[in-house]
């Protein structure tokens, strides 16, 4: 099934500096330390393609629990694309789900990749829109300190409610990596309503992910993660199911770059559908 001239073997630590630069050909946000992330919580699966030594290719996933994988980060390099590589990186991914018992997986598709991923039995689900803008924030960015405790808690909790699976050892990488403190909206009782999360991308800081229990919740979010960031170029990937987000973002000066679209396979999942969820953690993490 694979092609002879290609050799795919998993994705090691020491493929990290390549990965990211064939990233980088793509314009794409994600940071040596993404890719880092990634393979710290992927459980061997995900694979590369080489030419000889050279990484060609990438596709990654991540377990989340024993039910769902999340697929990411699948890029051919240009000289060696319409070969059918891709093709071959997304069956060997699926393999491996399959090998490790997982039932569901999921993903984030860029036009150009809809029309592969459902010639391989996905669907689509929701769209994602990424926008983007340069801010001039006031506070001139602001320093990381130790997570309580309690606010951890909330984050894992209203993120397992909101994400439809439990990401904790995500979002503990995410916490670890972030650029500013995260941002959580309680009630008066102190039960978390939402909570948002920001990290330092490539080329812009991303925002993300925000979960919010109302539409007006995940704005106020919104707002304080800029607050909270120096001047700098910031995107964030809005789960388009709320009707005014949009109208917020333009009002903030965002600009709609791209859309996605969000597909599933095998066995329905409700995961990264909720009204809860406003903006995606990345492509790579769902």
């Amino acid at each position: 099934m694979y092609r002879r001239d290609i050799k795919f073997a998993p994705l090691q630590h020491h493929d990290i500096a390549a990965a990211a630069a064939l990233a980088r050909t793509k314009h794409w946000n994600q940071t040596e330390q993404d890719w880092a992330v990634i393979l710290q919580h992927s459980k061997s699966g995900s694979f590369g393609a080489f030419f000889g030594s050279t990484l060609i290719g990438t596709v990654t996933s991540l377990a989340y629990g024993d039910s769902l994988a999340w697929i990411g980060m699948m890029l051919v390099r240009a000289d060696h694309r319409s070969r059918g590589i891709g093709r071959d990186l997304m069956r060997m991914v699926l393999d491996h789900c399959r090998a490790s018992g997982i039932q569901s997986a999921k993903l984030d598709a860029t036009r150009a990749g809809e029309a592969l991923y459902a010639s391989l039995g996905f669907n689509a689900e929701l769209t994602i829109e990424r926008w983007s803008t340069l801010v001039a924030a006031a506070s001139g960015g602001e320093a990381s300190c130790p997570i309580g405790d309690e606010m951890h808690r909330a984050i894992v909790s209203f993120d397992q409610a909101a994400f439809g699976v439990c990401r904790k050892g995500l979002l503990d990488s995410l916490l670890k990596n972030r650029c500013c403190e995260p941002v959580t909206a309680l009630d008066t009782s102190q039960a978390p309503r939402g909570y948002g999360l920001a990290r330092r991308g490539a080329a812009a800081f991303y925002l993300g992910p925000i979960a919010a229990c109302s539409e007006s919740v995940a704005v106020q979010i919104l707002d304080s993660l800029i607050a909270r960031l120096p001047s700098a170029s910031v995107c964030v990937d809005y789960i388009v199911h709320a009707h005014s987000t949009p109208l917020a973002l333009a009002e903030r000066g965002f600009k709609l770059q791209r859309a996605l679209s969000r597909m599933s396979y095998g066995k329905p999942h409700c995961a990264g559908t909720s009204r809860l969820l406003f903006a995606s953690a990345g492509p790579e993490f769902g």
